[in-house]
């Protein structure tokens, strides 16, 4: 109805906010065609309007992690609008912080992240500050920087009530264990990973699974390597994001030559080659030698 009225700027704003609904209901390709589509009905939008919903666009696209490339132009375009006039929208620096951090920028991921919380915090957006909060923490343990990982887990943990429901939360109590873990504290991580599974996030799980398992490979510990290993691999197909699967693969691989099981290493070695290079990030382009 607003398109028909000529409403452009209020039909994208529409679309993607009801992105948001297929997107938490785990049906990323409706989010990613209603994020498309609000980013085709902005294009006779002033140039404010136009870059706030092209910024949106490339937000969501990023967060699903499938059309990264469209991602990336959705942004530079925003950018591009917005010229000297910076906008205080959190979602343009957030999108790019995925951005980035695809395209194996670990550092310039973790300054955008800032950013975006900044300026979520300003109008209380606090599922921004959340997905900022919870990807630095994965990459700052990823760079074996507890100590920054514990501070985001511990942002987290502060503002839990303000999150509200989902898988954030239980998400950063599990980065939080493996952090304290790291710097001699212990812990109980097995309860912790129970409550991320209960919520239902293959992808967070996924991740999780992957540090717990990359850990216990370098301690030794291989049976519980192999155990949180394969989990990654089923949860990684659950969670459908190539560039996961093929990191799943890997750690699951190298548990399994480590451990003397030649025939499951290379399993895990064909199937994670098997993947399509399309869409995969630096990281997992990195481990299959791309």
């Amino acid at each position: 109805d607003a398109q028909v009225a000529g409403c452009h700027a209020e039909a994208a704003r529409g679309l993607n906010q009801l992105s948001y609904v297929p997107y938490v209901a785990g049906d990323y390709d409706k989010a990613a065609d209603l994020s498309l589509a609000a980013a085709r009905r902005a294009r006779d939008a002033d140039a404010t309007a136009r870059a706030n919903t092209l910024a949106f666009s490339a937000q969501c696209l990023a967060l699903i992690g499938r059309e990264m490339r469209e991602a990336e132009e959705l942004a530079k375009e925003a950018v591009e609008l917005l010229g000297d006039n910076p906008s205080d929208e959190p979602t343009l620096p957030l999108a790019l912080a995925m951005i980035r951090e695809h395209q194996g920028d670990d550092a310039a991921a973790i300054t955008l992240f800032e950013r975006a919380v900044e300026l979520a915090m300003k109008r209380g957006l606090w599922w921004i500050c959340a997905q900022a909060w919870a990807w630095s923490a994965h990459l700052e343990l990823a760079r074996n920087r507890p100590r920054a990982a514990l501070a985001y887990c511990e942002l987290l943990h502060d503002h839990a009530s303000r999150i509200g429901d989902g898988a954030i939360v239980p998400y950063g109590a599990t980065l939080a264990l493996l952090a304290r873990s790291s710097l001699g504290e212990d812990g109980e991580l097995e309860p912790a990973l129970a409550r991320l599974r209960a919520a239902d996030s293959p992808m967070h799980t996924t991740m999780a699974l992957v540090l717990c398992a990359e850990r216990e490979l370098a301690s030794g510990d291989l049976a519980t390597a192999a155990r949180h290993a394969e989990s990654s691999v089923v949860e990684a197909a659950r969670a459908d994001r190539d560039s996961w699967v093929v990191i799943a693969h890997d750690i699951a691989a190298r548990v399994a030559e480590a451990d003397g099981r030649d025939r499951d290493a290379r399993a895990h070695a064909s199937a994670m080659r098997a993947v399509a290079a399309d869409s995969l990030s630096a990281r997992a382009k990195a481990i299959r030698g791309e």
